[in-house]
């Protein structure tokens, strides 16, 4: 029987930051439907509810009312996204600190940073948001993006050539995106995710070779995962 994604991964109990691109929203809902107990979802920069699942949003209100009704909310569901009121359906980060509201849930899940639907990224300098009293982190890497022009399919293109060297007409080879990750030094816990063919993993496998870092290779969709050391 093949391992859940949140064995491979090692999700422990705390706060987890979901960074990178190509599949974070993903990855947190097959991480919800897994992991034991309570989960609550959440973000530090702004996301939508995830379908099916009770979600909390208010606007003007204390950290303490806030922290009540997600308290009540988790009594009657094992999986709970919250935060405040953002417009368009979404949400932003809640009014209550991180440190706090893993007093709540056994695993708060939160999505540290955007890549406006693109399958890689590189970080600003304020980038990710992180939230305080992380406990984890765990950086996604689309691997649709392998070999296509940078500036298609980089969040932050200008930020990528800086921490690769590499010119504008670029392509985003497995290599340099390695490199950039290198260069980020955000975690040590990766996922490459989008690996549904056989090019799709000698792409990723060239991204390892130029790592010493074990890496979790595969398709959140097809729920199927390997790691290479």
């Amino acid at each position: 029987m093949a391992l859940p994604i949140s064995q491979f991964l090692e999700i422990g109990k705390g706060v987890t930051a979901i960074l990178g691109s190509g599949g974070k929203t993903t990855l947190m809902q097959s991480l919800a439907r897994e992991l034991p107990g309570r989960v609550l979802l959440c973000t530090t920069y702004f996301f939508f509810p995830l379908p099916g699942t009770a979600f909390l949003s208010i606007s003007d209100c204390t950290e303490e009312q806030e922290k009540e009704k997600l308290r009540e909310l988790l009594s009657e569901n094992r999986v709970v996204c919250a935060g405040q009121i953002a417009g368009g359906g979404k949400l932003a980060r809640p009014f209550t600190s991180f440190d706090r509201l893993k007093e709540l849930a056994d695993y708060v899940l939160v999505e540290a940073d955007d890549a406006r639907r693109l399958p890689l990224k590189a970080h600003e300098y304020n980038e990710p948001a992180l939230p305080e009293a992380v406990d984890d982190k765990v950086l996604v890497i689309g691997a649709s993006g392998f070999m296509k022009p940078v500036k298609q399919v980089v969040h932050h293109p200008g930020v990528f050539k800086l921490l690769t060297g590499c010119a504008d007409d670029a392509l985003a080879k497995p290599e340099l995106v390695a490199k950039a990750f290198l260069n980020e030094k955000l975690t040590k816990k990766v996922l490459i995710n989008q690996v549904e063919s056989r090019e799709a993993l000698a792409l990723a496998e060239r991204f390892l070779n130029v790592t010493d870092i074990a890496v979790t290779v595969g398709s959140l969709q097809k729920n199927a995962f390997k790691q290479y050391l």
